[in-house]
């Protein structure tokens, strides 16, 4: 901050000027009522991300993202923890979680985790 008025005045010149250019990257004005506005841009944006999700419009998007989202899905089922409701030995029975690479826990795996 400057000591001086014509230092102070040309700080003061400087945040107009930015001031100004963030005010000029808002919307304009509503010209009709505020709440009739708000609703018609809520279900424009509603109604964009509806066509989007859906493929409608933008469908590269949907299209290129199904194959990562399938192999994070995949990815995520691998790591599921593969608990089996016995006691005893529980890898002669069949998993639970098709897919799964963890570990198979049995109940006294589970109590003794309560326990802690």
């Amino acid at each position: 901050m400057s000591s001086s008025l014509p230092g102070f005045a040309k700080e003061v010149r400087a945040e107009l000027l930015t001031c100004e250019r963030e005010y000029s990257k808002l919307p304009p004005v509503a010209k009709g009522a505020p709440l009739t506005e708000i609703m018609l841009r809520v279900t424009a944006f509603c109604q964009d991300f509806t066509d989007a999700v859906l493929g409608d419009k933008r469908n590269h998007f949907v299209q290129s993202n199904r194959a990562l989202y399938s192999r994070f899905k995949d990815e995520i089922v691998t790591t599921t923890p593969d608990f089996r409701p016995y006691d005893g030995d529980v890898t002669v029975y069949s998993s639970l979680v098709t897919g799964s690479h963890t570990t198979p826990h049995g109940l006294e795996y589970v109590r003794e985790i309560i326990k802690r």
